[in-house]
């Protein structure tokens, strides 16, 4: 895609407190099995605050055509499958599925794109 394809991200602002005011984000890197409640521990989190300092940072990504690199980094952690009949053993690796737990702002960039991508589809009337 090319760099003037994407919109600044003003119109993805309900979004973007939308998805601050879930419950369950993980704002912390050193502790990535532990989700926190963003209203409790992150006030800045709060969508008056929040999101026009977001909004900056997504629409400049979207302008500039580059993702910052705090943006694409995770925090990897396994989770034991589910049990079938006693054959779920804890001690084999295999039992395990790896989870990744990205940033909170690189969640918002990935909603703010695939909005603007799935309403340029169908505004070329390639999704009915």
């Amino acid at each position: 895609p090319t760099k003037g394809l994407f919109r600044p991200a003003l119109e993805e602002m309900k979004e973007i407190s939308t998805l601050c005011k879930k419950k369950r984000v993980c704002l912390s890197r050193k502790q990535p099995s532990r989700p926190v409640q963003a209203q409790r521990t992150a006030p800045a989190c709060r969508p008056p605050l929040f999101s026009p300092h977001v909004i900056n940072m997504v629409s400049m990504s979207l302008a500039t055509g580059s993702v910052p690199n705090s943006f694409k980094q995770a925090v990897l952690s396994s989770i034991l499958k589910k049990r079938k009949r006693n054959q779920t053993s804890k001690s084999e690796p295999k039992n395990y599925r790896p989870v990744s737990k990205l940033a909170l702002l690189s969640k918002i960039m990935d909603k703010v794109v695939a909005k603007q991508l799935r309403d340029f589809l169908h505004g070329c009337k390639f999704l009915q």
